[in-house]
């Protein structure tokens, strides 16, 4: 006997069914659970799909948007230090606010000179996956005292890693989180933010610049004498 289409199969059925015929044979419930399970795998994949799209967007949403409000942060900081400091890995930058400008920078007690410092965690590797993020955390001190106080993370979720990250992984991951240009005064900020879904890294990274708006502004107003 030659196989049957399934269009051939549903007539039978439908005959079947006119002459008041009940019940279905095994063929047709066969084929009646074949098409059952072929609709519901397509229903799962799209549904599997639809949340892998939906949680990637959602980091990449919530990392674009830290990653924002860390560096206005800074650039506020930066751009009211008359002098700033950063060690050869890239991991610390130092900065020195005037009284009268940290005031307008919102930082410290009022009046008084501020010594800041934003100190950064690498993340540490395992193969060519994340193990532990980094995170940029930042500390402050009235420049008369000698003890720092504790501000919090500006930013977590990083990757950066100038010596860790694996060369097989993007570039990006492997950039300084901060530098200095001493020749123009200007900061740069390079943090490359993220997590991983579905075992792909998402991520979002900026590079910006700011410059030292103080710097020049009086030859005192430096780290060495009020931050010694």
């Amino acid at each position: 006997m030659g196989k049957r289409s399934l269009a051939s199969l549903l007539r039978i059925h439908v005959r079947r069914v006119n002459r008041g015929e009940s019940g279905m044979t095994l063929v047709e419930m066969m084929v009646s659970l074949g098409i059952f399970m072929l609709f519901s795998s397509m229903f799962v994949a799209s549904v599997v799909s639809f949340t892998r799209a939906t949680t990637a967007s959602r980091l990449r949403s919530v990392s674009s948007s830290s990653m924002t409000t860390a560096s206005q942060r800074i650039e506020r900081m930066v751009r009211y230090a008359s002098d700033a400091a950063v060690d050869p890995s890239g991991d610390i930058l130092t900065l020195y606010i005037p009284g009268e400008a940290a005031t307008k920078a919102n930082v410290g007690t009022t009046g008084v000179g501020q010594c800041i410092a934003l100190t950064y965690t690498p993340a540490t590797w395992s193969g060519d996956t994340v193990n532990t993020y980094g995170t940029l955390k930042w500390q402050s001190r009235d420049e008369t005292v000698s003890a720092f106080t504790d501000r919090g993370a500006l930013l977590s979720s990083l990757f950066n890693n100038e010596s860790a990250a694996p060369t097989s992984a993007s570039g990006i991951y492997r950039q300084k989180m901060f530098a200095l240009d001493s020749a123009t005064n200007t900061v740069t900020f390079a943090p490359v933010v993220g997590g991983y879904a579905g075992g792909q890294a998402l991520t979002s990274n900026t590079v910006s610049r700011f410059p030292v708006g103080n710097a020049g502004a009086d030859p005192d107003w430096t780290i060495a004498k009020h931050c010694p």
